[in-house]
């Protein structure tokens, strides 16, 4: 092919895709696959468990391109596809997936308000990690993925009712347990 790709947007390169231009693939992984795995890694706690699950996202975007309704959103549906390979990945190890660290502001604040911050930062931490997997899976997928609870529900394939139901009940635990660290 004789076109730069790199100039292409998303949805031009999904149409190639479509019509099986496996460079135009590369050049989609090449855009998403850092931020897939960094996203998948919220889920499984481990660079390799973060590598098989995007892998899996991978094999599984390119056989099903043609299913991808719209193509600008693009970045949406490999990010849905990455958390589920992510979260069977996690389920069929039996695995108690811990949050990723966070990175803190990028401003400078003192060294009392930094040491503060991290032990916010790693309380939360510990305390997302200690809920259920279920509530653990629906707070990660609404505060960190930015998911809407449809799009929560066809992860999980459970009702979105249940994701209001244990994103509740997830965020009451959190904010209890980190009151004291206001």
């Amino acid at each position: 092919m004789d076109v730069n790709l790199t100039r292409l947007s998303d949805a031009a390169l999904v149409s190639l895709v479509s019509d099986g231009e496996y460079s135009a693939f590369t050049e989609l992984v090449t855009r998403h696959g850092g931020a897939m795995k960094r996203y998948a890694k919220y889920f499984t706690s481990s660079d390799a468990d973060a590598d098989e699950a995007v892998q899996e996202a991978l094999i599984t975007a390119w056989q099903s391109v043609d299913d991808l309704n719209n193509p600008k959103a693009l970045r949406s549906w490999l990010m849905k596809i990455t958390a589920r390979k992510s979260l069977d990945l996690v389920r069929s190890r039996k695995a108690h997936s811990p949050i990723e660290d966070v990175d803190v502001a990028t401003r400078r604040p003192g060294p009392q308000a930094r040491a503060d911050m991290v032990e916010t930062v790693q309380q939360l931490k510990e305390t997302v990690n200690r809920l259920p997997q279920n509530q653990r899976e629906v707070w990660v997928l609404r505060e960190i993925g930015a998911h809407t609870y449809q799009e929560i529900a066809e992860i999980l394939q459970v009702s979105t009712a249940s994701v209001r139901g244990r994103l509740e009940r997830a965020r009451v635990t959190i904010a209890k347990e980190l009151e004291g660290w206001r």
